[in-house]
């Protein structure tokens, strides 16, 4: 690789970490990126996007603890093993099926929860006033 195209990497490997620390969703920005622009297979950019996920978030849980926006222990403890065996039961299932039809249903993902988050929080600003932040 050149010099040029490992700095992009870099740039884009801080911005889509950046807003996946945040929640605001950058794995779905990384998708898109190693698919569309770098000529990744579906399934290994799947792979990727995985492995950056699990560390960002391993890298904000001491932020998000120390703004006490973890929650409850105890209730964490108790979705952490129902939740991996849901990844797993769905790392299988995606491994079974053909990297076109999971690139469709990726977009029509994304496509809902856009239109979810813009017509959505309209509603949700009509329904309940702001909460005071302490």
């Amino acid at each position: 690789m050149s010099l040029l195209s490992d700095l992009v990497n870099a740039l884009f490997t801080l911005l889509f970490s950046a807003l996946s620390a945040m929640g605001v969703g950058g794995g779905s920005a990384l998708m898109l990126y190693l698919t569309e622009l770098r000529g990744m297979d579906s399934a290994e950019a799947r792979t990727v996007n995985l492995i950056c996920f699990l560390v960002c978030a391993l890298a904000a849980l001491p932020f998000y603890r120390r703004q006490g926006l973890l929650g409850e222990g105890r209730l964490m403890g108790a979705l952490l093993l129902p939740g991996m065996a849901m990844t797993l039961l769905g790392a299988s299932i995606a491994a079974a099926l053909p990297s076109a039809l999971i690139r469709k249903l990726f977009g029509a993902f994304l496509i809902l929860t856009s239109l979810h988050s813009l017509f959505g929080r309209a509603k949700r600003k009509k329904e309940k006033p702001p909460s005071p932040r302490a």
